[in-house]
């Protein structure tokens, strides 16, 4: 009888490391849309497969605004967050995911609040999706946006990205 409960204990024990070491190849990602009207019913991450958007994975928003991935990361690499803002271009949610993240997104209508147990590089890649942000009226069609507007601007921009760019410190070349 001792040798059988032994048995099942070791048994029980292997399974959950098993399950402990498959899980360490995932990134998790929780979150909550703080958008008052907001009506999209589901979030998407995406990454990019030869330069075009593929779908990773698709959760749906509660009535609270909540979803929530845990997806299977084999290679660290960029990813992008749409609740239904890339068609007007209004904010970039670009994360560099990487197994054994754990991130959570507040999400307003101007910009995304970042924190987590384990969020990696993600604080410096949410300060180069700010200057993205800045950068992106200016990329619409149909705007109305002058000369005007826009010289005085790419100078700021421009000086701005730069000084970001010397910022960076970090041994993933990738980022």
């Amino acid at each position: 009888m001792k040798k059988h409960i032994f048995y099942f204990i070791l048994t029980v024990f292997t399974a959950q490391m098993s399950f402990a070491k498959s899980i360490s190849e995932y990134a998790v990602i929780k979150g909550i849309i703080s958008i008052p009207d907001f009506i999209a019913k589901e979030v998407t991450l995406y990454n990019v497969e030869e330069g075009k958007p593929a779908v990773v994975a698709t959760a749906k928003v509660n009535s609270l605004g909540e979803f929530g991935f845990m997806t299977p990361v084999s290679v660290a690499g960029f990813y992008y967050v749409d609740y239904g803002q890339f068609k007007s271009r209004n904010q970039l949610i670009r994360l560099y995911l990487e197994p054994k993240l754990d991130i959570n997104l507040v999400i307003n209508k101007e910009n995304y609040v970042l924190s987590g147990k384990n969020v990696g590089q993600n604080v410096l890649v949410q300060k180069a999706n700010e200057i993205y942000n800045e950068f992106a009226p200016f990329s619409r069609l149909g705007t109305n946006i002058t000369y005007v507007d826009f010289y005085p601007w790419i100078d700021k921009g421009i000086a701005k990205a730069n000084e970001f760019s010397k910022s960076i410190k970090t041994k993933d070349a990738r980022i």
